[in-house]
């Protein structure tokens, strides 16, 4: 196993402990093999206020990725990024080669982020991008990233078809998320995406529960 992941100048802010789930869903290739995880942290359904994102990957992390008592999920694993974690990344350290960071689409797009993020991909950090859409605040991101995710549920099909035109100039795989039905499937494979993820394929199994 890769040495523990670290984080730079960044401490948790969450409440008093509560209750929390860590899920894996599979992502899938055009042939429905199992090639990477994302993990999901859920807090209890009775939470009733905000948990920190921040934390939440904290805990994916310290819960999963590095306890050493957790059997890994096969392939790479994905994991959501906050921009206060994105920035705690150390430049000094080597990425785990198993991890894609997974950058969330309200993450908040700046020079000094771009400049963090180009020096981390130059240490071989692999960077998705959640929930993509196609925006002039968010095209920079393109440059770093080596996995575009597109919410299928969130697009009509002609933005659907619109954004997989305009990101097939880059050089990023295109992922699409949320599959729920065949015919999903059926109009994603017809547009050329190379991975897949959702209920259609696998149901989010619970690794960690605190």
């Amino acid at each position: 196993m890769d040495a523990a992941v670290k984080f730079e100048s960044f401490e948790y802010h969450d409440a008093a402990p509560y209750a929390y789930q860590i899920a894996k869903q599979a992502i899938v290739d055009k042939r429905h093999r199992t090639i990477a995880h994302e993990l999901l942290f859920r807090a209890a359904p009775d939470r009733t206020t905000d948990y920190c994102g921040s934390c939440a990957t904290r805990h994916v992390f310290d819960d999963v990725i590095n306890a050493p008592d957790v059997e890994l999920p096969v392939g790479d694993l994905f994991v959501n990024m906050t921009r206060d974690i994105l920035m705690a990344l150390p430049l000094n350290s080597r990425p785990l080669d198993h991890v894609v960071y997974e950058i969330l689409e309200d993450v908040e797009v700046d020079a000094a982020l771009m400049t963090h993020l180009h020096a981390l991909v130059d240490q071989g950090y692999q960077f998705a991008l959640d929930d993509y859409v196609l925006t002039e605040n968010a095209r920079p991101l393109l440059t770093i990233a080596s996995i575009v995710k597109l919410d299928i549920q969130s697009l009509s099909t002609t933005a659907l078809i619109q954004h997989v035109h305009a990101l097939r100039s880059s050089s990023c795989l295109l992922l699409a998320e949320k599959i729920e039905t065949p015919n999903e499937w059926r109009l994603c494979h017809s547009l050329g995406f190379d991975l897949f993820q959702g209920f259609l394929f696998h149901v989010p199994d619970v690794l960690v529960i605190k």
